[in-house]
């Protein structure tokens, strides 16, 4: 049974093309960190219930790149998404660190859609732990 979460909007939904052109143009050197980790975390979320393991690189990627560069709010996004692409029990234990790490730095980028997505996110968790 595959662990969903509730997207609050702090992403906004385009088609995979979109997705990818957006990427490529963002990687087009000079390369703007942030617009490459907002670019590399949409289109992880665009796939992440299809390709989850595409979804997840693009993700951890995006995580890393989020670190470097002191991108909080990027860096829980990418968090988040990357929780999600795990899709049975097997991965909780990997998606439940993941998805508390999300919360804790939308707390800290004051992100509020973030903020109420994960946590709606971690209740999902914790349903699914309770089943």
């Amino acid at each position: 049974m595959a662990v969903v979460g509730r997207y609050l909007g702090s992403m906004v939904d385009k088609s995979i093309s979109e997705l990818e052109e957006r990427l490529e143009s963002a990687s087009v050197p000079p390369v703007d960190p942030v617009k490459r980790i907002d670019a590399l975390t949409e289109l992880a979320w665009g796939l992440r219930s299809g390709d989850t393991s595409r979804a997840h690189a693009l993700a951890a990627e995006a995580r890393e790149l989020a670190r470097e560069h002191g991108y909080t709010l990027g860096q829980a996004r990418a968090a988040r998404t990357m929780a999600m692409t795990f899709q049975d029990s097997a991965g909780l234990k990997e998606m439940f660190p993941l998805a508390e790490e999300a919360r804790q730095l939308f707390d800290e980028a004051g992100d509020g859609p973030g903020r109420a997505a994960s946590r709606d996110f971690l209740a999902s968790i914790y349903e699914h732990i309770g089943d």
